[in-house]
């Protein structure tokens, strides 16, 4: 929720339990600073994921990901029109997702 509102994301209807709900989707911004967060990806695999991330820091904040062949699997389970997108930029920038 801190990094919510620190963002400037709108979260006076959203509350920690929400994001902790499974089938939540939350969206906030405007392209190219937009993003979703969904609490459950259909097919997705959340221990698969939590367990494939990566930690790091970046300018003194830590920040976790999930690996490049997690994040294909799970744009391929969500399927959405933008996940499809982030699909054909992944195959341009990297290994054939």
């Amino acid at each position: 929720m801190a990094a919510l509102e620190e963002f400037g994301a709108p979260v006076e209807n959203l509350n920690a339990k929400d994001l902790a709900t499974p089938g939540v989707a939350y969206t906030a911004g405007l392209p190219p600073l937009r993003f979703d967060i969904l609490t459950r990806v259909p097919g997705g695999d959340f221990k698969a994921a939590f367990k494939s991330r990566t930690q790091t820091t970046m300018k003194g904040v830590p920040i976790q990901y999930v690996s490049r062949e997690v994040l294909i699997e799970l744009k391929k389970a969500a399927g959405r029109p933008q996940d499809k997108i982030d699909l054909i930029q992944l195959r341009r920038f990297g290994r054939d997702a």
